[in-house]
């Protein structure tokens, strides 16, 4: 086979320019993780399953009290009405709620919820952006967990929810 019918050939010339677009391809991903990427697990990043197992044992708590947490978002207001299969309200606990953004990390907050009546109330630094946002909701002292996705206008929390 002569030069000149290797240039004609088109599987030669499909072949190259999937191996130039493979080569591109992999450049590009490099260079997005270099820029882009995560830092470096962090140095206690083998002790995390405590707090895994710390987690699933107050999720578990929640599902056995059949824990469910009302939120309603107004403005910059967060109220919680938190209740039981009994109809026992949380009044009077201290309770933390974290807002976590799914995309966006800078617009994560977390806030100390005061009993006002039978309602958890608190103010955030800045109301929560559009679309859903994940919710953990758990009293100061270990105990309970309340997790799930909920609106940025409020939803329902329930044990085992995604």
């Amino acid at each position: 086979m002569n030069d000149d019918n290797a240039r004609k050939s088109p599987i030669l010339w499909l072949a190259l320019i999937l191996l130039a677009a493979c080569i591109a391809g992999t450049l590009v991903v490099v260079v997005i993780a270099a820029v882009q990427g995560a830092g470096e697990l962090p140095a206690v990043y083998h002790t995390e399953g405590a707090g895994a197992d710390r987690d699933l044992a107050g999720l578990a708590q929640a599902a056995q009290r059949d824990l469910r947490a009302t939120l309603t978002v107004s403005g910059r207001t967060v109220a919680v009405d938190l209740a039981d299969r009994d109809g026992a309200t949380g009044a009077g606990v201290a309770v933390t709620l974290r807002l976590a953004h799914a995309t966006l990390s800078g617009l994560d907050q977390t806030l100390q919820l005061q009993s006002r009546g039978d309602q958890l109330v608190g103010v955030m630094t800045q109301p929560l952006a559009a679309g859903y946002w994940l919710v953990e909701l758990r009293p100061d002292a270990s105990g309970w967990l309340l997790r799930g996705r909920v609106p940025a206008t409020g939803g329902v929390l329930r044990p085992g929810d995604p």
